[in-house]
């Protein structure tokens, strides 16, 4: 599982910093940074909030929630391919799944090659045979 103190080291390093830089950076004391990068504390939302500015990347993806860094925009909402994704957080949640599990990038290799009324059919089947 992905922790906020992976996260936040994940960053740190991506943006080549020690602790003590980004320590400098923020105001925080180093030992701060460090007991969150280990995860034996857990920084409050207003440090959540300015950790998520100062990396530019999204609240969800620095606490683990979400495997994207942030919300892909245009210059007009209409002409993103990527806002019905957003739109939808069961979409996004499976797409973090797709992340991490093989035989789900496996079927999704395969129904891009199926036709619309086919994918429509497997969707019927799929919804009789799921297990809940």
């Amino acid at each position: 599982m992905i922790t906020l103190g992976k996260r936040l080291k994940y960053l740190r390093i991506e943006m080549d910093l020690s602790q003590q830089n980004l320590s400098d950076e923020l105001c925080i004391p180093r030992s701060t940074i460090s007991s969150w990068e280990s995860d034996s504390r857990i920084p409050e939302l207003s440090a959540i909030i300015e950790l998520s500015d100062y990396f530019n990347v999204s609240i969800d993806y620095l606490v683990g929630k979400s495997s994207m860094k942030s919300y892909v925009a245009s210059k007009s909402s209409n002409e993103s391919p990527y806002k019905a994704i957003f739109d939808d957080l069961e979409l996004i949640d499976f797409i973090d799944k797709l992340a991490e599990r093989k035989d789900l990038q496996v079927l999704c290799k395969i129904l891009r090659s199926i036709s619309r009324d086919n994918i429509g059919k497997i969707t019927d089947v799929i919804k009789v045979l799921k297990l809940d």
